[in-house]
């Protein structure tokens, strides 16, 4: 019953909204699409390369890379999250 009265309402209030007709709006009769080039991400190769680890742990197929700069706060939750992972 939630999703039928969700579809009513929905329909009232789209029939009350006031939408430009494409009449009214030249814009709107004509639909052109532009296509968007998509430059493939380096961030990881470079994150990658920049990295160093000072410790690693590796327990199963989980490997983890820390630096010497990690918070207490944040060792003591990946710590936390491999015992409880096990």
């Amino acid at each position: 019953t939630y999703y039928y009265w969700q579809r009513r309402i929905r329909k009232e209030v789209f029939g009350q909204i006031n939408l430009p007709q494409p009449a009214e709006n030249p814009e709107l009769a004509s639909v052109s699409f532009a296509e968007i080039p998509v430059i493939p991400e380096q961030r990881e190769t470079t994150m990658e390369a920049s990295f160093h680890a000072d410790a690693v742990i590796r327990t199963g197929n989980t490997t983890i890379g820390l630096s010497n700069s990690i918070s207490d706060r944040l060792l003591d939750r990946i710590m936390g999250g491999l015992l409880h992972a096990r």
